[in-house]
């Protein structure tokens, strides 16, 4: 499961199934970003 307070541009942070370990997926381009892009109404 996603950790997705921990995501950034970069990484992507998993809780293993045995609720103690983590596991990190990291990439040298970013894989996630941010819109910030806002709405006016």
């Amino acid at each position: 499961m996603e950790i997705e307070e921990e995501r950034t541009e970069y990484t992507t942070t998993y809780a293993n199934p045995d609720g103690v370990t983590f596991s990190l997926s990291q990439s040298t381009v970013p894989v996630q970003w941010v819109d910030e892009w806002t709405i006016v109404e």
